[in-house]
């Protein structure tokens, strides 16, 4: 229940603590990377392409969220590690899926 910073270019309401639009940003991102690294690209350059894409946008999300003053770093840092951790989870239970693995 961190409150926002004061100095800030729009006007939002809420907590700052932790962001997110960059959890938000590193789950869905990060998950649709995957899957089409893991299961549809198959030259090993363009999975490094959407690979290095998909982290440059995230980033982007999270300097956003800085630079319009609605968040602290530490805010979008916690927002990254939280939705990598939800993006961790997702990924390997989509490997365990029975449905992916080709047994019903």
């Amino acid at each position: 229940m961190r409150p926002r910073p004061l100095d800030r270019l729009i006007s939002i309401s809420g907590y700052s603590f932790p962001s997110g639009h960059a959890a938000g940003a590193a789950t869905f991102y990060g998950l649709l990377a995957l899957v089409l690294i893991f299961f549809f690209i198959k030259r090993k350059g363009l999975k490094w392409f959407v690979g290095l894409t998909a982290l440059f946008i995230i980033l982007l999300i999270m300097l956003s969220r800085v630079y319009l003053g609605v968040h602290y770093p530490s805010d979008v840092f916690a927002g990254f590690i939280l939705g990598s951790a939800v993006l961790s989870f997702a990924f390997y239970a989509l490997l365990k899926s029975k449905k992916l693995r080709g047994s019903y």
